[in-house]
């Protein structure tokens, strides 16, 4: 059982992770990006039409990533080019998200069918081993892309905090004209930071979509939003926002282990777990987090 839960908790983790630490580069540069929902969305939905189109996983996930950044894009054109208020940006985008993926889906869900889903990765060699064999089998056999976050969450913060990259993101973020006395262009660095983070979302909507095979409106659910939460629980770091992910997986994954053990009368107060925990973190009841001084500030160059 604990194996079971443990493997539930990474697979429901990984779309928040992805999303979160795009979010992480986003809040670094100085951009508040609440417009998560509305980028998960567009990714969900463009890659359940290109997997299940072309039979592909990775054109899927690759079209999700696109759809999202073209949506990044607009939300940098209005917010870091046109100086729009980003909370204001970021709540529009997600009403037009849900908008355009509500229309598209009832246009065209009588001729796309099923996706597919990722690949497993198979560690059955290690059911052999004594006592462990079949708790490591259980939780090592998990999709591809679990691996995949894995190696985004240490490299990225790699990236951004032992790199010169990095160093001038989160400069950027601090503070922005001094980095622009220093010959480093503040809008190019949001620029990128924000579209990737739309990549990132992109990607996360994919996964989610790839998990349960067909769109359905609205499925994401409020993670975006849970993936923000999970940006300031995690203190802004890519590791951090990592942790998050996996107690707010945990939380929803306390929901599956409820109904297996029949306790259907505490199914709704556990499903209320991610969204307690999601409210204590914007709340700042988990310790004390120093958002990025320039963090919603657009930059105006003198």
């Amino acid at each position: 059982m604990l194996a079971n839960f443990i493997a539930q908790d990474l697979r429901i983790a990984t779309p928040l992770a992805i999303a979160a630490i795009g979010l992480v580069f986003n809040e670094r540069a100085g951009i508040v990006n609440i417009g998560a929902e509305g980028f998960l969305l567009t990714g969900a939905l463009s890659a359940w039409m290109g997997t299940a189109i072309t039979g592909s996983t990775l054109i899927g996930s690759v079209t999700g990533m696109l759809a999202a950044g073209v949506m990044a894009l607009l939300f940098s054109v209005l917010t870091i080019t046109l100086r729009s208020n980003q909370i204001v940006i970021g709540v529009a985008i997600n009403i037009l998200g849900l908008g355009i993926t509500s229309t598209i889906f009832r246009a065209v869900q009588s001729n796309v069918g099923q996706s597919v889903g990722y690949p497993v990765m198979n560690f059955d060699f290690l059911a052999g081993i004594p006592k462990i064999g079949p708790f490591l089998d259980t939780i090592l056999s998990q999709h591809i892309m679990v691996y995949i976050m894995a190696i985004l969450v240490f490299v990225l913060q790699f990236i951004l905090f032992r790199t010169n990259l990095g160093l001038k993101i989160r400069s950027v973020g601090e503070h922005p004209k001094a980095c622009d006395t220093v010959g480093i262009n503040v809008n190019r660095i949001r620029y990128g930071t924000t579209i990737f983070g739309g990549l990132m979302s992109g990607l996360a909507g994919a996964i989610l979509l790839l998990d349960v095979k067909i769109f359905a409106e609205n499925m994401v659910g409020g993670k975006g939003f849970i993936a923000l939460a999970a940006v300031i629980f995690g203190k802004y770091t890519t590791v951090g926002a990592f942790g998050a992910s996996l107690i707010f997986g945990g939380a929803e994954s306390i929901q599956y282990l409820v109904k297996s053990l029949g306790w259907n009368w505490l199914n709704d107060l556990i499903s209320m777990l991610p969204y307690v925990i999601t409210i204590i973190a914007l709340c700042g009841l988990v310790g004390k987090t120093h958002q990025p001084a320039a963090s919603g500030t657009a930059y105006v160059k003198e």
